[in-house]
C-alpha cells in the first residue's frame, strides 16, 4: 500500500496516516509497505447464517517475534514526476530501524523522521535530503523500560535568532515528559520546562513573543491546563515555572487561534458536562461564553448518576496511585461491604481516573453500581512515572 498507515503504526503508536505534506504544499512525503512476509490472520462473523467470504475477514496480521512489515519512506513533487526514496527501511534485517513512528517536515522543505527499534527503548531522529535520500541523525534517545511516543515534535522558524531552524522536543529522561530546545544540528540547549508533573501536548508558538502554549499537569494528574512558559532558556537565570491560562477544575481541550491572542477553551469535571468558552491568550480572561449545558438535562436525573468519589493510595516506592470509587446507595443496598468489581488498566500511556464528567457519565460502571456492585477503578501508571 501507497500513503496508509498499516496496523502497527495506527493501533500501537497512534500514527494514522501515510502521507506528510510539506509545509510550503509543494511535496508529498509518504510510506510504502510491504505486507508480503505477513501472515493472514481470519476473523469470523459471529452469527452469520452462511459461510465463505460474507461471513469472515482475512487481515494480514503482525504476531509477536514474528516479522513486521516492511516501511519505506518517499516524496514526490505534487505536481508529478519521479519518486525519491529516502535511506530508510523499517521492519527490515536492521533491528534499530524496526517502526517508523512519526513523520515530520521541517521549515526549507526538510524531512525528519522518528525510528523506533524493535524494542522501543531507542528512538532516532533522522534528517534527509529530499533530492538525494541521503539521511544524517539529529538525535538519539534511549530510556528504559520502553520510550512513549508523542507529538511534541515542533520545528522553529528562522525567526528566532541564533535558534534558527530548530526544534522543540519532549523528553522523559527526567522521570516526567518535559520541553528542551535544540538547535538544528540536535543540540539540547537547555529545558523549557521542569518539575514533578507533565507536559501533554503543544498547543502553539508564538515565536515572534518567545513563548510556547502548552497542556500540562502542573496543577495535579488528575486535571489538565494550557500554560504558557518562555520558548528560549535564559543561561543566566533560573528557570520561570510556567503561567496558567485555564480557570476552573477539571480537563480543558484548547484550540489556539493562528493570530495568537485568543483560545477556544472545552472543559468538564466530575461535576459538570463540557462547557465551551472564548479567552484571551494573554491572562486567559474570559471573553464570551460559547456553549453552556443547559440546568437540566433530559433524561439525566433518572439515570441518578453520581460522580464516583476520588481516592489515593500510596505505592511500595512513595508514588500516590489514584482510584475512583462508584459507591451503591446505601439506602437501598445498606452499608458496606459490598461485592466489588475491581477495573484496571495495565497499558501505557492512557489515563482513566481524572477529573473529568467522562467518569461520572461510565454507563458500565454507574449500571453496576445501581445494581449495589462497588466499581473500583485504579491505573497504575497513570502518573506517567514509570
Amino acid at each position: 500500500t501507497h500513503g496508509l498507515a498499516e496496523y502497527i503504526a495506527q493501533e500501537e503508536m497512534d500514527r494514522k496516516t501515510g502521507y506528510w505534506w510539506s509545509l510550503d504544499g509543494k511535496f508529498i512525503a509518504f510510506t510504502e509497505v510491504d505486507y508480503s512476509e505477513i501472515p493472514l490472520f481470519r476473523i469470523m462473523h459471529q452469527g452469520k447464517s452462511s459461510v465463505g467470504p460474507e461471513a469472515q475477514e482475512d487481515h494480514a496480521y503482525p504476531f509477536a517475534g514474528a516479522s513486521n512489515v516492511k516501511v519505506r519512506l518517499g516524496v514526490v513533487s505534487t505536481t508529478g514526476g519521479p519518486v525519491t526514496w529516502m535511506d530508510l527501511l523499517c521492519g527490515g534485517p536492521n533491528y534499530d530501524d524496526e517502526y517508523l513512528a512519526r513523520v515530520n517536515w521541517m521549515h526549507a522543505n526538510v524531512l525528519t523522521a522518528q525510528v523506533v527499534n524493535r524494542s522501543q527503548t531507542k528512538l532516532k531522529i533522522l534528517k534527509f535530503d529530499i533530492k538525494t535520500g541521503k539521511k544524517d541523525v539529529v538525535m538519539v534517545e534511549e530510556l528504559k523500560p520502553w520510550i512513549n511516543l508523542h507529538d511534541c515534535f515542533t520545528p522553529l522558524d528562522k525567526g528566532v535568532s541564533r535558534y534558527s531552524a530548530g526544534f522543540i522536543w519532549a523528553s522523559e529522561k527526567t522521570g516526567f515528559r518535559h520541553l528542551y530546545l535544540h538547535d538544528a544540528n540536535g543540540t539540547c540547549l537547555g529545558p523549557i520546562t521542569r518539575g514533578d508533573w507533565m507536559v501533554e501536548q503543544i498547543a502553539g508558538i508564538n515565536e515572534a513573543a518567545g513563548l510556547v502554549y502548552f497542556t500540562g499537569t502542573l496543577d495535579g494528574p488528575l486535571e489538565s491546563h494550557l500554560y504558557c512558559a518562555k520558548l528560549c532558556p535564559d543561561e543566566n537565570s533560573t528557570l520561570q515555572a510556567p503561567v496558567r491560562l485555564t480557570h476552573g477544575k477539571g480537563k480543558h481541550v484548547v484550540v489556539l487561534a493562528h493570530h495568537m491572542r485568543k483560545f477556544v477553551d472545552i472543559y468538564d469535571s466530575l461535576d459538570s458536562p463540557p462547557r465551551v468558552s472564548l479567552c484571551n491568550l494573554i491572562d486567559g480572561s474570559l471573553i464570551m461564553s460559547i456553549y453552556e449545558p443547559p440546568s437540566t438535562i433530559p433524561g439525566l436525573e433518572r439515570l441518578q448518576l453520581e460522580p464516583p468519589e476520588i481516592v489515593h493510595i500510596q505505592a511500595n516506592d512513595g508514588t500516590r496511585l489514584y482510584g475512583a470509587l462508584y459507591k451503591p446507595d446505601a439506602t437501598r443496598f445498606g452499608p458496606p461491604p459490598y461485592k466489588t468489581l475491581i477495573s484496571v488498566y495495565g497499558g501505557p500511556g492512557v489515563q482513566l481516573v481524572y477529573d473529568s464528567w467522562i467518569n461520572t457519565v461510565d454507563m458500565r460502571a454507574q449500571y453496576l453500581r445501581s445494581k449495589g456492585i462497588l466499581v473500583w477503578k485504579i491505573i497504575e501508571e497513570q502518573l506517567d512515572v514509570d
